[in-house]
């Protein structure tokens, strides 16, 4: 390659020459790095063919999702190379070649990525590329580790840990994994063009998030099976305005006419609602509500200063021989045995 001019493919604090990836800090030089120079600066190996061909630069991929989600390039050496990079620190990155392959070192894993596997690489551990065949065309995709994971918290609705440790290589040629490959193909495409879709937030965005999601449904981890697993059936508004209702004062003496109203609806369509979307009537979903709270009330008190009516009465349960019959259908004990060895 000496002798050659290329582009210079900056990925963090690091860059390699001849790549034709897109970044936003993509630039031009005719210098070369050193023979041996590490931190991301590669060493060649001999080519087989002497002529360099500079690759077609891509564009950014709409600096706007770029800056938010991550980058990805269309890539490709004519030589054989290989670069030693340290953890990516802030980034999820992951290598699906078109054609070729691509040998790589990661926290103790070795990998060989083909057109039927990708490599995938994340926050933790250096990243060494023993061997990118000369040729190989290869999709390089950088994204934001807080991008990702708050992808994952908004697809199971809670919090999960960082990072999100990502099995190093996926299938590329089933499922998820094939449209994941295909929307980045999609992408890198789509970047060198002057009037790029992706440049339109109502086209970018979304193709964005069906990035991430199809990585974190292709990729296996830890929180993968969580997140194909059907989740219950969404409760309509008004059922949850009851359950709101019922669970911030059990205690109130709710009729169902009164609990109708609440929801805005009959007290026909209320109880077909509950029915369907929760599996029982709402008077009964309250009467659970109570022993639940009833039952925590009698572990935890003091049977010498408390009695099973106390709590009985507390929770609105008027009626003391049907709150022990009910209690022993749930708890298969009676409310005084729990009382009586309560700590």
């Amino acid at each position: 390659m000496n002798g050659h001019s290329g582009a210079w493919w900056q990925y963090g604090e690091h860059s390699c020459p001849g790549s034709s990836i897109a970044a936003l800090a993509f630039q031009h030089s005719h210098s070369r790095p050193r023979r041996g120079q590490r931190a991301g600066r590669p060493d060649v190996l001999p080519p087989q063919d002497e002529r360099h061909r500079q690759s077609r630069p891509v564009q950014d991929v709409d600096r706007r999702h770029a800056t938010r989600a991550g980058l990805v390039g269309d890539c490709r050496f004519d030589a054989d190379i290989r670069m030693d990079f340290a953890e990516l620190h802030k980034f999820y990155h992951f290598n699906i070649p078109l054609s070729g392959s691509l040998c790589s070192r990661n926290r103790g894993n070795e990998i060989t990525a083909t057109p039927e596997r990708a490599v995938l690489y994340g926050p933790t551990g250096d990243v060494r590329l023993t061997h990118w065949s000369a040729g190989s065309r290869i999709l390089c995709v950088k994204i934001r580790r807080e991008a990702l994971e708050a992808e994952l918290e908004r697809l199971l609705q809670r919090p999960i840990r960082s990072p999100i440790e990502l099995a190093p290589s996926m299938d590329l040629v089933h499922g998820y994994g094939r449209v994941l490959r295909d929307l980045a193909r999609l992408l890198a495409g789509q970047a060198g063009r002057e009037e790029s879709l992706t440049r339109q937030e109502i086209i970018g965005a979304p193709l964005w998030h069906s990035m991430l999601s199809h990585l974190l449904a292709a990729a296996d981890h830890d929180y993968r099976d969580e997140l194909l697993t059907p989740g219950p059936p969404c409760r309509p508004r008004t059922v949850e305005r009851v359950i709101d209702a019922m669970r911030a004062s059990p205690e109130t003496p709710f009729s169902v006419a009164e609990l109708a109203e609440t929801a805005g609806v009959g007290i026909r369509t209320l109880q077909t609602a509950f029915k369907a979307h929760v599996g029982m009537p709402p008077m009964a979903y309250l009467r659970n509500l109570r022993l639940e709270r009833a039952h925590a009330d009698l572990l935890s008190s003091d049977p010498s200063s408390t009695t099973v009516s106390d709590v009985a009465h507390r929770w609105g349960f008027a009626h003391l021989g049907r709150f022990a019959a009910a209690y022993g259908d749930k708890y298969g004990v009676l409310p005084s045995d729990t009382l009586r060895t309560a700590r």
